[in-house]
């Protein structure tokens, strides 16, 4: 067990070192403890359902802290969810909810994103994996006939994942927290910027990242 453990360490371990050691070559820099979501998305509007992408982008305290008992994870960043809405309202000028990056033109496409909080709760685990439900709140924006407006979202989360900690220094970088990989189950309630009320659905993959620093 403990040499699985250690192989566990290295393979993780070098890999995160090599990118501190590139960032001391190109002169210094920090990557913060992070989490990073992305997963294909329903959202259930009052017209039938709307597949879309779902990403999210934050920084989470069970990533920074190596303990692996760890019971809360408390989180704060970006959230951008987008779909495909070919009954988007228009305002006046034929404007609807911000285009997506990756929408055809013909095809509108809502996208809404902004901050959100989260606070997870452990409900069980070992020392190399762990379950965890939780609760987020996010405030979203998005632009309606030209004009900035605000939406809301509470969301449910159901996650499982396989963890490292890492406490690691060397090559002029340093590491510290856990290195994770996992899946997740969301759903939730969402008031859109442009005032239509849906429901979203997603499942995707998720991944943790240490704190990585590195000198000049």
């Amino acid at each position: 067990m403990r040499l699985r453990h250690s192989l566990v360490v290295l393979f993780v371990a070098v890999p995160i070192l090599a990118a501190g050691s590139r960032l001391a070559r190109a002169g210094g820099g920090f990557i913060p403890p992070m989490r990073l979501d992305v997963s294909p998305s329903s959202t259930l509007l009052g017209d039938g359902p709307h597949v879309g992408m779902h990403v999210l982008a934050g920084l989470h305290w069970a990533s920074l802290s190596p303990r692996w008992n760890n019971n809360l994870d408390l989180g704060i960043g970006y959230v951008y969810d987008g779909f495909t809405d070919d009954g988007a309202p228009t305002a006046p000028d034929g404007a609807i909810l911000a285009a997506g990056p990756t929408a055809p033109r013909d095809t509108p496409r809502t996208a809404a994103h902004g901050l959100y909080l989260e606070a997870d709760h452990r409900t069980g685990g070992t020392h190399h994996r762990r379950s965890w439900l939780g609760l987020r709140a996010e405030l979203l924006f998005g632009s309606v006939g030209g004009e900035t407006r605000t939406g809301a979202a509470l969301v449910g989360r159901a996650a499982w994942e396989l963890f490292t900690p890492i406490k690691a220094s060397g090559c002029n970088g340093g590491a510290l927290g856990m290195f994770g990989v996992g899946v997740y189950l969301e759903a939730g309630a969402r008031l859109l910027p442009d005032g239509r009320a849906g429901i979203m659905t997603t499942a995707g993959v998720s991944m943790r990242l240490p704190a990585i620093a590195a000198g000049s």
